[in-house]
């Protein structure tokens, strides 16, 4: 029967409070409450072999204060007194514990760093240059979520008496550089592109992706939606993206440096005839072997040697040898072409831009047009003879309805089509009006080529500067001039 009542297996290192205890020839007994006031023990030995009287005892109990006291427990033990020997650590009260309020949480939106996961090509193989090294967050974007701490519930002691449960801990939780906390939300928002951290509590969003050391394949492609430093060397076939702004401390190999911003390179250079730059404006050191379209200005400080530059605004650099410069509102150089013939073009005056789109919408039109030639031929017989159509059997009226339909959608196509032609041509009115300016400032050797789409001019002998070419629309031709 004993295996009946509630026992405690163990103390532990808790104290307990005596708070009864009676000792005597017959028997003796003890009550006992934890020191949290949530248990209450009672422990019993008898001595004689005789009944006892457990009256003294029972209103000894209740005479204690405690009121949450286990009744139907109590009932049995008392049944038991002059049954057993031994009762040890009958519980027989118990109070209701506190609730305490649970601590503040952060969620955050930042992936914590994981192992490094490469991309996979299509036929299975593994591309180590690109990789999950690198996460950033856009503008808007949330970093991380406070979740308030809570109050908890109060609890009650075997005495009847409140356990005031405690509220949970709060957390730091700051906005640092480039984020602000939403008061309503209590979430932490990017206020620009860039690379999300946190420390203590504090998170903040970096808008400039420092790499410190060569872009290699250790660090593979970057792609970026912010402004990129790279302090090292760019190496042969490694990529750069960036919205933002592209700085590169040291050279740059065959690569292609792709940009919303600006790119500048400290270095030069080597692209090997692949590389490509496309960016707003250039500044470098040098260029050999690399194409570049720029929206901006390019200044190269040294040279431009066998590339192809396409620039929307000016193009300034010391010389220029075996390359292709096509620009639209201005040119400036030391020195043009070289000793040995090398072919040098200039072409001035162009969108390179307007021309690419221009290219690329009239052979579309073209397309266009022979699509719907197709589907005329297959249309005429019925335009001024509607009853021959009526004449047809069910296939073949399906087939005219269906060229029908193809022939409104390639109409509709063709319209868009003259559209942006006009566009790209309104575009080249424009640019016509455009002031061109060429200055060459020491040489203009023989064997280079100056043009415009209204005129043109091959350098028979080498000629000496400070020059200044002008277009002359009437001739087609160039007037070089002093400067």
């Amino acid at each position: 029967m004993l295996k009946n009542l509630p026992t405690l297996p163990s103390r532990g290192s808790g104290k307990w409070k005596t708070i009864d205890e009676v000792k005597n020839r017959e028997y003796s007994y003890k009550t006992e409450v934890s020191s949290n006031g949530l248990i209450g023990l009672f422990t019993f030995e008898k001595f004689t072999d005789s009944s006892i009287d457990i009256d003294p005892i029972i209103q000894k109990i209740k005479d204690n204060r405690i009121i949450k006291l286990e009744e139907e427990t109590l009932a049995n033990t008392y049944s038991m007194l002059n049954e057993v020997k031994e009762l040890k650590d009958i519980i027989i009260a118990k109070g209701i514990p506190p609730k305490h309020g649970l601590d503040a949480q952060i969620k955050t939106m930042i992936s914590k760093k994981k192992k490094t996961v490469y991309k996979e090509r299509k036929d299975g193989s593994i591309d180590y240059k690109t990789s999950n090294k690198f996460k950033s967050i856009a503008k808007g974007g949330v970093l991380a979520k406070y979740i308030e701490e809570t109050s908890g519930v109060n609890g009650t002691d075997v005495y009847g008496e409140v356990i005031i449960a405690h509220r949970g801990n709060p957390k730091k939780f700051h906005a640092g550089k480039n984020v602000t906390l939403n008061q309503t939300t209590m979430e932490l928002i990017a206020d620009c592109d860039g690379i999300p951290a946190a420390e203590l509590g504090t998170f903040k969003v970096e808008s400039v992706l420092v790499i410190d050391k060569d872009v290699d394949l250790k660090i593979g492609h970057l792609n970026f939606n912010g402004d990129i430093e790279i302090k090292g060397d760019v190496l042969d076939g490694f990529n750069v993206k960036a919205e933002g702004n592209i700085t590169i401390l040291g050279m740059v190999g065959n690569c292609e440096l792709t940009c919303d911003g600006n790119v500048a390179i400290s270095g030069g250079m080597v692209g090997k005839g692949k590389a490509i730059i496309k960016c707003k404006k250039l500044d470098t050191k040098y260029l050999n072997h690399v194409t570049v379209e720029a929206r901006g200005e390019v200044l190269v400080q040294k040279g431009i040697m066998n590339s192809k530059i396409f620039c929307l605004e000016t193009v300034q650099t010391r010389v220029v040898i075996g390359s292709k410069i096509v620009v639209l509102k201005g040119f400036a150089a030391e020195e043009f072409g070289s000793d040995q013939n090398v072919k040098t073009e200039l072409e001035i005056g162009t969108d390179y831009v307007a021309l690419k789109e221009f290219d690329k919408v009239e052979k579309e039109r073209i397309q266009i047009d022979q699509d719907l030639m197709k589907y005329s031929k297959v249309l005429i017989p019925y335009v001024d003879k509607p009853d021959n159509f009526y004449k047809l059997n069910s296939e073949m009226k399906s087939k005219v309805i269906a060229a029908y339909k193809e022939f409104k959608k390639f109409r509709k196509l063709r319209t868009t089509i003259e559209d942006k032609i006009d566009e790209c041509q309104l575009t080249f009115r424009i640019n016509r009006n455009l002031k061109k300016k060429i200055f060459m400032k020491k040489l203009l050797h023989e064997g280079c080529e100056i043009s415009s789409r209204f005129a043109s001019l091959s350098i028979l002998d080498t000629l000496k500067g400070p020059l200044q070419l002008v277009e002359d629309r009437k001739r087609h031709t160039f007037v070089v001039g002093t400067r």
